[in-house]
């Protein structure tokens, strides 16, 4: 048995500070169901817009059958202020990660493993809250966002965790610069264990 972690698949990117760290814009990316937690954050992100706080949603990825594109476009379409994208690869996706300020993962998928976008959002310097589903406790701790135990209310941290950081800039940049220096922490360390593998391989 050889372990390796998914962040050595993540594409090198020019990567700069990000220039503002006002939450802004709240993201989600995923395969859209029930289960990685589609409704809970368009509860999380209509809440907060109804509350007179100035933020928008952002959904990107495919959904998982016709059921809930109607459900969840129907619900996007009854809310100014969120957008969906659609499939976002390549520069689609490496603007979907400059764009938004947030990562909201609120998954319950029984199976959750280990889920590439949270890696990208690391190296793209943007903080996540999430379930503390699968492998996601272990990829991202609390100094890289927020990440909401099986038996918490995901709504409410989530909801309160946001307005924290609408409320204190500097809070959010400090976990935006600690979320980039995280990801090329552990890249450099998988990347050894990669050319292990290789070695292994092809000696």
């Amino acid at each position: 048995v050889f372990v390796l972690s998914n962040i050595v698949v993540c594409e090198e990117i020019n990567r700069t500070p990000r220039d503002e760290t006002e939450l802004k814009t709240i993201g989600y990316l995923s395969n859209i169901s029930k289960e990685k937690g589609i409704y809970l954050y368009l509860d999380v992100v209509t809440t907060l817009i109804e509350k007179g706080v100035r933020v928008r949603g952002l959904v990107a990825g495919p959904f998982q059958d016709k059921r809930t594109e109607i459900d969840v476009l129907s619900r996007i379409n009854e809310v100014a202020g969120i957008d969906y994208l659609g499939r976002v690869d390549g520069a689609a996706k490496n603007q979907f990660f400059n764009d938004i300020d947030v990562l909201l993962f609120p998954s319950m998928y029984k199976n959750e493993a280990e889920p590439l976008c949270i890696y990208e959002s690391l190296q793209y310097g943007v903080p996540i809250i999430s379930t503390a589903k699968g492998c996601l406790q272990d990829m991202h701790p609390l100094s890289l966002g927020l990440v909401v135990g099986e038996d918490d209310d995901f709504f409410h941290a989530a909801v309160n965790q946001m307005l924290i950081w609408c409320d204190d800039d500097l809070s959010l940049e400090k976990v935006s610069k600690t979320c980039s220096r995280k990801f090329d922490i552990l890249r450099d360390k998988w990347l050894v264990q990669l050319n292990i593998l290789v070695s292994m391989i092809t000696r």
